[in-house]
């Protein structure tokens, strides 16, 4: 953490990630054709950052933004995710 002028610490920024980089991207379980993925959007899973419920759709799956709601899905599942959406360009 860094210092600031008056001795106190100043908070870190949080990391910055992918919705295709997170476990709770909903992918197949949600949208069964990948009619939102080919649009880059997809389905969240946990409700916790959306008050209507678990059927929230992120807008843009592949920019980076905090997320408070992440967990780092398995290394294979992100590059399979990433290589679809190569294939869907």
């Amino acid at each position: 953490m860094e210092a600031s002028l008056f001795g106190d610490d100043l908070p870190q920024e949080d990391p910055l990630h992918a919705c295709i980089e997170c476990a709770n991207f909903a992918g197949r379980a949600r949208d069964r054709l990948g009619t939102l993925f080919r649009m880059r959007k997809g389905y969240c899973l946990d409700d916790r950052w959306h008050p209507g419920g678990t059927w929230a759709v992120i807008q843009d799956i592949v920019k980076h933004h905090v997320c408070r709601c992440f967990k780092p899905a398995d290394p294979d599942l992100i590059q399979q995710r990433q290589r679809a959406l190569e294939i869907l360009k």
